[in-house]
């Protein structure tokens, strides 16, 4: 019957022998391993969400500074908050990388496509 359920035998067997310890159907988990839980607070997020309401350009160490400030013991990683960020806030932030003017400077721009029109 395993192979008719699209399930291992072994597991088959388990599910008959808890069937028959405690008559009751049994049923897989389908509720996955979420882990550690979360250290983040609602307080953190709503905090969080403030913050970014009146700067929406901070950016993961901004954040992290304020919630320290704010809360006393409040200890996460960059990595934490911008995974709590992402897959519980729907935010994603970006640490902004500037260029410096000398690379784009007119000169600059016609020395390199000369060179690359060789």
């Amino acid at each position: 019957y395993s192979k008719e359920l699209g399930v291992e035998p072994r597991t088959a067997r388990r599910w008959w022998k808890r069937y028959q310890e405690t008559n009751e159907v049994p049923y897989k988990l389908s509720k996955n391993n979420v882990g550690r839980p979360s250290s983040f607070t609602t307080e953190h997020e709503t905090c969080t969400r403030e913050l970014l309401d009146k700067d929406p350009q901070l950016y993961s160490e901004d954040i992290i500074g304020e919630l320290s400030k704010e809360f006393m013991g409040f200890s996460n990683s960059k990595t934490q908050l911008n995974h709590h960020l992402r897959n519980n806030m729907l935010v994603t932030i970006k640490k902004p990388i500037f260029e410096p003017e000398a690379r784009n400077s007119a000169d600059n721009l016609e020395t390199r496509y000369e060179w690359f029109m060789k």
